[in-house]
Order: structure tokens, then C-alpha cells, then sequence
């Protein structure tokens, strides 16, 4: 680990390389991907194509079968962090980084 290195999660994570799909809409295919690292709250996934995702999608984890609603929090190139939230009924989209940078926060307070 680096010095100054500072860990952000709220809950412990765990490794692991399962297959998952993220559903972007009905009307298209899933989008293949892995899953690197998962915890209660979230997940670190690798996306297979450098596909354009947009910043909230349903990601569901073949190996268990579990289906998360999820939002962007990082990403670097095809890999992604993602944080879980509930579905709702709230549409709206965290599209702009302040409003995503706010959200984010709000999730770690």
C-alpha cells in the first residue's frame, strides 16, 4: 500500500471474477462484463468493449443471479466503480459531475 493512501470504502470488499451483464435498456443487448471486486455497497467491474455507458444502469451478476441498480462513481478507462442503489421511482439522471459528485457524498456521509 502506498503512503498517505487513504481507503475510501465504506464496507470491506472482497475479490472475485464473476461474469455479469449490464442492462442499459429493454430495447438493447446486454452489455458483457466482469465483476473484479464487490462489496455490500458496491462493485469494481471491467467492461469488455469500450462501449459508451451511461452513468446508471442494472448490472446483474451471473454467478449469483443478483440484479443491482448502479451508479458510476469512478472509472479509468473500461474499468468502473459502481455504487448500489435502490430502485425507485425517482428518474432522475446523475448525468452532470456535480450532480454525481453530490450524490456520492451524500452516499458516504
Amino acid at each position: 500500500m502506498q503512503a498517505g493512501f487513504r481507503e475510501k470504502r465504506i464496507t470491506s470488499r472482497s475479490r472475485v471474477f464473476f461474469g455479469a451483464e449490464i442492462l442499459v435498456d429493454s430495447d438493447l443487448a446486454p452489455i458483457e462484463c466482469h465483476v473484479k471486486n464487490v462489496s455490500h455497497g458496491g462493485a469494481s467491474i471491467v467492461v469488455l468493449s469500450g462501449e459508451f455507458l451511461p452513468n446508471q444502469f442494472d448490472l446483474i451478476i451471473i454467478k449469483t443471479n443478483k440484479r443491482h441498480h448502479a451508479v458510476v462513481t469512478w472509472s479509468r478507462g473500461r474499468q468502473l466503480g459502481i455504487a448500489y442503489r435502490p430502485h425507485s421511482t425517482d428518474t432522475r439522471k446523475w448525468s452532470s459531475p456535480s450532480a454525481l459528485r453530490k450524490m456520492v457524498k451524500s452516499f458516504h456521509a
